[in-house]
């Protein structure tokens, strides 16, 4: 079973099982690079893996696949990378992880919630910041 990986082609692909028995074939269109997924979540029979996909211009785009399905997150510039490291559903609200490049490509750690990004204040300015890890309490 593969749950996750780099894949140097244009398909991102796994098998998921969700312990009642059933499968899920996620797979979606990533670019002309590839894609990594870094973290896994399963919530009731839905699946997400959250990483990143590269474009034709060899930028990383964050996002994430829920049951192959692809939900790209907004970057701070078209041109600039972003990565997702981390992500965690609670509820009916996804939570994602990691940073995006500001147009001094210095990296900026921050979250997504349902998709609209919420930045962190780095120690300083200058110098990239991320965030790795996503616990949500109730």
């Amino acid at each position: 079973m593969q749950v996750g990986g780099f894949k140097k082609e244009r398909l991102l692909h796994g098998r998921f099982h969700n312990g009642q028995g059933q499968e899920r074939i996620a797979s979606g269109a990533v670019g002309a690079f590839g894609a990594e997924s870094l973290q896994l979540a399963v919530s009731g029979s839905e699946v997400y893996a959250a990483g990143y996909s590269t474009n034709s211009s060899s930028v990383l785009l964050a996002g994430y696949w829920k049951n192959g399905a692809r939900t790209g997150l907004s970057p701070l510039g078209a041109t600039k990378n972003s990565y997702l490291y981390s992500l965690v559903v609670s509820g009916s609200d996804v939570y994602a992880a990691g940073y995006s490049t500001n147009s001094s490509s210095v990296l900026l750690a921050g979250y997504w919630k349902n998709g609209a990004r919420t930045g962190l204040s780095p120690l300083d300015e200058t110098k990239s910041s991320w965030v790795r890890s996503l616990v949500v309490v109730e």
